[in-house]
């Protein structure tokens, strides 16, 4: 289907597509189209961001969105609300259908009174049944006169008709046969089978029988599954219904711009395209257009079927993370004579490869694009994508290595004579551009077109334009599938559920949209937002399977096993579990080790997939619903296991460690096991749990190792907050206070369990540098206490800030650990020494520490820097670093706040500045909505993406006050807000 236009639209209908975490121009504009008043359907297991706003979700079990489709497709027939005019102009309904073989039937085939003689000539004249005139007559899709006789065209019935040979034939319209064929799809057989609530069916069917502009996008949500196209055929029906194809508020074929192609499909000889892989067994499939599937070409490199492939040239492809079928793809890559892989760094496809060639990144090259998808406006818009950096090393794009190996080949004519830019001009001519034009306009040129809507409905010289389809029609009943043995309209053979004793489960995958597919998840910004592979289950299904959150789980198919971290969704269905794809890359400076793709330990998804079972028509691969089983992992600890919410702990020991410092211990009342940690991490601390006057809660770094053999305890330690107000008055933490002067050895408290991003290497090839301020060494003893007997500990430098010796915590633990961990430094810096304090034996000097103590070589090694303490120190120490060239991603800082915790509600009312946008003191109430909506109430544009709260592509800076998040995710930045989730709890302005 063409672009969907939901900013105009009345319906917005989303088929297994969640645009929030795969496509933020089309969650934006969604966005717009909800403000406008759009109504929304969605289909999908999961009850996403958009699935719980939505007027209609459809929760349909993975793989049968089939039937939710002809149900859909039923309920509209049977109301009679759907577009009777578009229906009968400008689809194949009213034509008529041979009972005998199935096929359309001819006018060149009937006897037919009155027949034109374009009609006798025209091999795809059909016929319809007049049903003013009660007699079959010829239709002609090309002429204008096809309109006027659409109009008296029965859509039901049964006919008889008298073929040329004098035999008479029984004919049905295309609809009634589509009518017949969704009869079976009552609502209660839609929700036996799928497990779609009934009312919520006929819902969705009132909205769209009740909406004249209907926009909807269906994406790999029904295209990676065995009955693919029948799904997108029976979908594609019920839009054809709605009559909103190429409308505005519709699904636009916008005007492209005029470029030349150069993809160079018309030097391939017809012979060659014929050898495509896999097209004997699916000729209406993607090797009808050049495609290749996976499984065929493993087929081809291992079994030399149909013949043999030896050498292999990839792309940034990784397959053995992408597709299915992976122990296949690893013997098939194993096989390959000669292999070169192009990419940006080694993935688990390119280990198999005999050259690597390295691939630069966007940013270290120009590119250019000609239209973007969503609106008119961004199709009429070209641009070429500037150069950031110059391209590190020998990396080069994808097309100067193409171009490079044209020229060796000895085909540099074919390829501009290795010129990129030449290649660009000669398809920017039709246009009159140049890369040269491009360059001066670096935000892009807007080329006007012509757009128009319903352009299948222009007529010319007597001729309708129509559809690019054999028919001129859309085609609900098709013949190109009928001639190639597969059903002309969509069907679905099931009669319930699919079950398996062995794997009762459906499986299904979901993009996690913090990530680009296999990618990024060595990026720590990213992987601390996710930082574990995991899969959803529902309560019931845990339950039965005694898993709680948070416990690792195996899932099993015939294929294989994998591994994930298990979160529990109320509102997932009991027999469907929801695992991510694309996890193996490590991301060291958070202590994530990568995983294998096979075998014990992978969290590999693919591997539980096989294309073996495909769509006989496509070829997709049943990527979206798998059998499955899903159990504990076998090597779970149970009594280890790590918990929600706050547990009670007693208080073991409480030791001073320095001045206004105590070290506490803490254990289970029962003095069970307790879940190891990452070095770095914290946990929460409540006291007087249940008191309103007394309860404190706050969270400490851990203190000790972060794995033991035997855990019984958790550390920390907790300096005594104490100071001065402006008006010189003594003022002290409460929490602190509490912990220092009255908490008691064996005195309840409650503990959440270990957690947090701020977590330090155990194993990593670059430098290790650290500061902290006083009581900021506490995540930094966990991080050195691990280190021991640790394999590969990195080069560590620790930067430690204290007054004097008075203060400083862990002093005699830090000289054990000297000598104990041969890499590791350790500087300290007194502020204000003691008279007794020995310089170069308390400590090593008395400047105000900052980044100017760290040496150009450290930055060089592209050395990882560590920060905790006050936060003013943090502030300045990090300025400095990226004035030193150190980049900001790989700084990392502990910082603990209070969130705020009580959204507005009521009549409060609060005082919103935009203060680059010269508006101030905007009327804010809790009817207003979050910050974005609020401000495009007020004409303002905000940046904006997911609308969800995932994406980031609306923080703003806050210059003053408080937010509440209203998803409950508070950003890392503490300065930062999320517009389209947060809301003022206070007077608030922005730097925007």
């Amino acid at each position: 289907m063409p672009t969907a236009d939901y900013a105009n639209a009345d319906l917005i209908m989303l088929w297994g597509h969640n645009p929030t975490s795969t496509w933020l121009s089309q969650a934006n504009a969604i966005g717009n189209g909800r403000e406008k008043g759009a109504r929304m359907i969605v289909i999908d297991p999961r009850k996403t961001a958009l699935a719980a706003e939505a007027d209609a979700w459809l929760q349909v079990r993975p793989g049968t969105d089939i039937t939710v489709a002809l149900g859909l497709i039923r309920l509209l027939i049977e109301s009679g609300d759907y577009d009777t005019r578009f229906v009968r102009d400008w689809t194949n309904a009213p034509f008529l259908v041979r009972c005998d073989d199935s096929t359309l039937l001819r006018a060149k085939d009937c006897a037919l009174l009155g027949k034109s003689s374009h009609a006798q000539t025209s091999a795809n004249t059909y016929v319809v049944w007049d049903s003013e005139a009660n007699r079959p007559t010829s239709y002609d899709p090309v002429s204008d006169d096809s309109l006027s006789q659409a109009a008296h065209s029965a859509l039901t019935g049964r006919y008889h008709v008298k073929l040329l040979s004098g035999e008479q034939v029984l004919c049905e319209p295309v609809f009634a046969l589509l009518e017949r064929a969704c009869a079976y799809y009552t609502p209660e057989v839609v929700a036996h089978i799928s497990g779609v609530d009934k009312q919520q069916l006929i819902r969705a069917a009132k909205l769209l029988t009740s909406s004249k502009r209907v926009a909807y996008h269906a994406w790999t949500g029904i295209g990676q599954h065995v009955n693919a196209t029948q799904t997108e055929r029976a979908v594609a029906i019920i839009y054809a219904l709605t009559g909103s194809f190429d409308t505005r508020g519709g699904n636009r074929i916008y005007s492209q711009l005029p470029l030349r192609s150069v993809n160079g499909q018309e030097l391939i000889s017809p012979a060659q395209k014929r050898k495509a892989l896999g097209l004997a067994q699916r000729p209406l499939g993607p090797a009808s257009q050049g495609w290749v599937k996976t499984l065929d070409l493993y087929n081809a490199i291992i079994d030399s079927q149909p013949y043999k492939v030896r050498a292999f040239i990839g792309f940034g492809t990784n397959a053995l993370v992408s597709q299915g079928d992976v122990t296949r793809g690893i013997e098939a890559l194993k096989s390959l004579e000669f292999h070169v892989h192009c990419d940006l760094f080694e993935t688990p496809s390119a280990k198999f490869a005999d050259i690597i060639l390295p691939v630069n990144t966007p940013w270290e090259r120009e590119a250019l694009r000609a239209g973007f998808e969503i609106n008119e406006e961004a199709v009429e818009h070209i641009q070429l994508r500037q150069q950031m950096i110059s391209p590190r090393g020998e990396s080069k794009s994808d097309t100067e290595i193409v171009f490079a190996l044209a020229e060796k080949l000895g085909m540099d004519e074919l390829f501009f004579n290795g010129s990129v830019e030449a290649g660009w001009n000669w398809m920017l001519q039709p246009i009159g551009l140049t890369v040269d034009q491009l360059r001066q306009h670096p935000a892009g040129i807007h080329h006007k077109l012509t757009q128009r809507t319903r352009k299948y409905a222009e007529i010319t010289d007597g001729k309708i334009r129509g559809f690019n389809t054999p028919t001129g029609r859309v085609e609900l009943y098709s013949e190109t599938l009928l001639r190639n043995g597969y059903a002309p309209l969509p069907s679905d053979d099931r009669q319930g559920p699919a079950t398996d004793s062995r794997y009762p489960y459906s499986l299904t995958s979901v993009k996690n949209g913090y990530f680009c597919h296999s990618q990024h998840r060595s990026l720590v910004s990213l992987r601390k937002r996710s930082p574990l592979p995991v899969v959803q289950i529902s309560q019931t299904l845990a339950d039965r399977k005694g898993i709680q959150e948070g416990d690792w789980v195996q899932i099993e198919t015939t294929e294989g096993h994998a591994r994930f971290s298990a979160i529990l969704s109320p509102d997932l269905d009991s027999h469907v579990v929801i695992a991510e794809f694309g996890w193996w890359q490590a991301c060291a400076e958070l202590g994530r080790n990568a995983s294998s793709i096979v075998g014990a330990g992978n969290s590999n998804y693919n591997n539980l997939i096989s294309a073996r079972s495909s769509d006989p028509i496509s070829g997709s691969v049943p990527m979206r619903a798998f059998p499955c089983d899903v159990f504990l992992d076998p090597e779970q600890d149970l009594k280890r296991r790590t918990w929600k919410g706050l547990r009670p702990f007693k208080v073991s020991t409480i030791r001073p460690e320095s001045d206004g410092v105590v070290a506490i211990e803490l254990v289970t009342p029962d003095g069970s096991l307790l879940p190891n940690y990452l070095p770095g991490q914290h946990i929460t601390l409540c006291i007087n749990k249940g008191s309103t006057e007394h309860e404190l809660t706050r969270a400490y770094s851990l203190t000790g190792p972060a794995q033991l053999q035997e855990r019984t305890t958790y550390s920390i330690a907790v300096r005594h907050q104490r100071g001065f107000d402006e008006h010189g008055n003594a003022v002290e933490g409460r929490m602190s206070s509490y912990l220092n002067t009255l908490l008691k050895p064996g005195q309840e408290v409650h503990l959440g369990a270990p957690g947090g991003n701020f977590v330090l290497p155990i194993s990593l090839p670059q430098p290790v540098v650290i500061f902290a301020g006083g009581i900021g060494i506490t995540p930094f003893i966990s991080y050195l206490e691990s280190l021991v007997g640790a394999d590969n500990m990195p080069e560590v430098w620790l930067h430690y800030s204290n007054r004097n010796s008075t203060t400083h915590a862990f002093a005699q633990r830090l000289e054990q650990l000297k000598r104990q961990l041969p890499r590791l430094n350790v500087i300290n810096y007194y502020n204000k020494p003691l008279t007794g304090d020995t310089k170069g034996t308390d400590y090593d000097s008395d400047i105000l520490v900052s980044a100017a103590v760290v040496p150009d070589s450290l930055i060089s090694r592209r050395a990882r820097f560590y920060l905790c303490g006050p936060s003013p120190m943090m502030k300045v120490i990090t300025e400095q670093l990226i004035e030193k060239g150190v980049p900001s991603f790989d700084i990392f800082s502990e910082v603990f706040r209070s969130p705020v915790t009580l959204a507005p509600e009521g009549t409060q009312q609060y005082r919103i500045s935009f203060i680059r946008s010269n508006q101030q003191d905007l009327n804010w109430t809790p009817s207003s909505g979050p910050i974005l909506t609020f401000a495009e109430k007020q004409h303002l544009k905000l940046p904006s993406g997911c609308r969800v709260g995932q994406c980031e592509s609306c923080a703003v800076r806050i210059l003053s006050g408080k937010v509440y998040h209203l998803n409950g995710q508070e950003p890392e930045d503490p300065s930062v807000c999320l517009t389209c989730q947060a809301v003022p709890v206070s007077d608030l302005k922005l730097d925007i």
